[in-house]
């Protein structure tokens, strides 16, 4: 289960130079949160992220950590904050804590639909298949590829229309491979959305026809942060072109860090909720953002 920490969630408005602001074309802004740890240093790095249908929130850290809380939501059903907090340490096949950080750097994150959980790593390259509960990891399928130390597998996503155990991978260059259980992992054309000058940080697959939300992120110091979430149907691993449903932009002054997580999920009414997560790289002038939008998809 892991240790129970306290959390304070603090309101951010979309824009902080224009509080009025509610939407970013089609995504209508469903509320956001400055995250920190209270009576802990650990809650931070957080670099991607899974929401469950049930409000179950599963994150992963550069640190080697679970985080796990739940959405907490208004009248509304705005983003208003998160509740019982837990941390634990990712193990290593002999039940050990990952305490070295070059053993320790996760980067992405998926659930299995059997609760089963994968985590990918970098700087040591690797993907880690962790059984539901807390029993050690066993190795699973990754790319036959090589990557920097530190800019490698930072996109993961379970991809149940192909397969129970079939997941996505992508590098942050930009490339991204299907993984289907035991079988090699095989190259898309999801890279093809990266645009030029962005790096590709996360992938969350949504609903029963295998759409994709993909996260690709920009930084300078003239400009700061710029990222792009792009959906798209699930043509688009094999073409290319087209199959695109909508993009959302944001660069300052829209509230925008180190997005490294996204994740969908379907709503009854038939809208999407989309979480953005950002990692503060353990940085005062860095902060960890949750963020959340509705879109509807066009009749």
């Amino acid at each position: 289960m892991g240790a129970p920490i306290g959390i304070e969630a603090t309101s951010v408005a979309l824009n902080s130079e224009d509080p009025t602001q509610s939407r970013i074309g089609a995504f209508i802004y469903a509320g956001g949160l400055e995250i920190r740890g209270v009576g802990t240093s650990r809650l931070h790095g957080l670099s991607d992220l899974v929401v469950l249908s049930d409000g179950q929130l599963v994150a992963v850290t550069d640190e080697g950590e679970f985080f796990e809380a739940r959405i907490v939501t208004d009248t509304r059903g705005r983003l208003s904050g998160l509740s019982d907090g837990r941390l634990r340490p990712l193990i290593d096949e002999d039940s050990r804590p990952l305490v070295d950080k070059f053993r320790a750097d996760a980067e992405g994150l998926a659930v299995l639909s059997n609760g089963d959980r994968l985590v990918s790593f970098e700087r040591d390259h690797r993907i880690w298949h962790y059984p539901a509960g807390n029993s050690p990891p066993r190795p699973a399928p990754k790319p036959d590829a090589a990557f920097p130390e530190n800019a490698g597998m930072e996109a993961l996503t379970a991809y149940p229309i192909a397969g129970p155990n079939a997941y996505l991978v992508g590098s942050e260059d930009g490339k991204v491979w299907l993984c289907e259980g035991s079988d090699a992992c095989r190259e898309t054309a999801l890279g093809a959305r990266v645009k030029t000058g962005f790096a590709l940080t996360a992938i969350a697959a949504y609903g029963n026809e295998g759409a994709l939300a993909l996260l690709s992120r920009a930084y300078d110091p003239k400009r700061g942060n710029r990222i792009e979430v792009i959906l798209v149907k699930q043509p688009a691993l094999e073409f290319a072109r087209g199959h695109v449903l909508d993009e959302l932009t944001m660069a300052a002054p829209l509230t925008c860090d180190n997005f490294e997580g996204v994740a969908v999920v379907p709503r009854p009414d038939g809208t999407l909720r989309l979480y953005l997560l950002s990692d503060d790289n353990f940085s005062a002038a860095q902060h960890t953002y949750l963020l959340a939008f509705d879109w509807k998809p066009a009749a």
